[in-house]
């Protein structure tokens, strides 16, 4: 029986240049077609063409192809069609070449992979796409006249990694190269915050102790807090968002150390951890006055914040700062965690993610050390919770991350 369309198709292309690769693609996804329409073609040249005829939802493409390899291709596209999701297939041999797409590709997929894994993706990727890009959303940020740019030191970091030696001295020479970032740099890491062991003399240290990393997003984030410094609306406090989202990002991490071993995804946790509310300071520093209604409302009401977001504006802060995020060419992963970080039910996957990790980090720090709105507000969704099977695990994560000595 064939599932019922309720609202437009989602546009895939598919970019590969051996057609019977295309072929397993076309036959494995037949059962897609109600709710997808897909284009399959041989290169990159042939897949710009038809994006610059018509609007594609998502691209799909190989690594090694000749003539415009698929890093090159992915790049081009976050260049003219931002708002495309990019994902790139590659095999296990193709990591020098996947590094150099890094900032241009929402997703990696490494080959062999099970189509039904691969329909999961798409889809996850479609409801990502339908929150952060749908219209009231839109209306919202069309409303606004300055909406930050991704730091150039972020940029030049990003870089940086494309080239495979020296990454710790290539990040250091970049933070040296911002004396307002070092000296930010430095106070933070020699802070309670990290507890690390010595003190914290020069960027390269702070590399070496933290990695890069976290370095990397420490840096995104105190660049982009620093551009909302002169915000006009005095009820959003830049410095408790900031310390609210560091203490989210630290615990979060710890909280994916816990249920995981793998080292980048506590590192993805920690930092969707830092720019979860993001999107607050990008509300106030635009529409001051409406969002000043904003936060009157919820304090007389006594309601969440993103619930009186969504009646006054429509959309929420997560929601804003997953849009912004996602036009910098963010990876899926991180904005899914920013995008649902109050409501992880509405995200595809069911699986301990980074998602997963700042949503109950976000509702702890609140619970412990926020402010008497956010103590008696703060909640997590249950049911997800309790489909991972980490309902009874809440008490062990208070009990295991000291939030209160600070």
């Amino acid at each position: 029986m064939e599932a019922k369309q309720t609202g437009p198709r989602t546009r895939i292309i598919f970019v590969d240049d051996e057609p019977q690769v295309l072929q397993i693609l076309r036959l494995g996804l037949r059962s897609m077609e109600p709710e997808w329409e897909m284009m399959f073609v041989l290169s990159g040249d042939e897949a710009l063409d038809q994006m610059e005829a018509q609007p594609f939802d998502i691209i799909v493409s190989d690594m090694r192809m000749p003539g415009m390899n698929g890093a090159e291709l992915l790049t081009t596209v976050m260049d003219y069609y931002p708002q495309t999701l990019r994902i790139i297939l590659s095999g296990f041999a193709d990591e020098d070449l996947v590094m150099k797409c890094v900032g241009a590709t929402h997703q990696y997929m490494v080959k062999p992979f099970s189509l039904m894994e691969f329909r999961n993706i798409l889809k996850q990727l479609r409801t990502l796409q339908n929150h952060i890009q749908n219209q009231e959303i839109k209306a919202l940020i069309g409303k606004m006249s300055s909406v930050p740019s991704v730091p150039t030191v972020y940029m030049r970091m990003m870089e940086a990694l494309k080239q495979l030696d020296s990454p710790i001295q290539r990040v250091a020479d970049i933070v040296s190269s911002d004396p307002g970032l070092t000296a930010q740099l430095l106070h933070l890491v020699n802070s309670a915050f990290f507890g690390l062991p010595q003190s914290v003399s020069n960027p390269v240290q702070a590399v070496q102790m933290l990695g890069v990393g976290r370095v990397r997003s420490l840096a995104l984030s105190l660049k982009l807090f620093s551009s909302f410094e002169k915000i006009t609306c005095q009820e959003i406090k830049v410095d408790q968002i900031w310390n609210h989202s560091l203490f989210t990002a630290m615990v979060a991490r710890r909280i994916m150390e816990m249920e995981s071993d793998d080292f980048i995804k506590a590192e993805e946790a920690f930092t969707a951890g830092l720019l979860h509310d993001i999107g607050k300071l990008i509300l106030a520093a635009n529409l001051p006055k409406d969002y000043r209604k904003v936060l009157d409302l919820a304090h007389s009401q006594k309601q969440p914040l993103e619930a009186v977001e969504r009646d006054v504006l429509k959309a929420t802060h997560a929601e804003v700062g997953a849009f912004l995020l996602g036009a910098w060419g963010l990876p899926a992963s991180l904005l899914e965690a920013v995008c649902f970080h109050h409501h992880p039910s509405q995200a595809k996957a069911k699986k301990i993610n980074a998602l997963t990790a700042v949503h109950i980090a976000n509702g702890l720090v609140h619970q412990c050390i926020g402010t008497p709105l956010e103590k008696q507000t703060a909640h997590w969704d249950d049911a997800y919770l309790q489909e991972l099977g980490l309902v009874n695990r809440l008490a062990d994560y208070k009990s295991r991350i000291d939030l209160l000595h600070t």
